[in-house]
């Protein structure tokens, strides 16, 4: 992740990455990632609610 760059990808990609690492058992990476984004965007609904489902499982 720390060759991704400022610029480099779009939020739906890093959301799409953050996704992926979760699915594939890199859990606490992917939901780092996803808080991240939280932090960018803090009225993205749909990213808070898939991020709690995450943090359950």
């Amino acid at each position: 992740m720390e060759h991704c760059g400022r610029f480099r990808f779009s939020p739906e990609m890093l959301y799409l990455q953050g996704s992926a690492l979760v699915e594939i058992g890199r859990t606490q990476e992917g939901i780092k990632l996803l808080e991240n984004l939280l932090i960018k965007f803090p009225d993205a609904d749909y990213l808070r609610l898939v991020l709690e489902r995450y943090k359950k499982n």
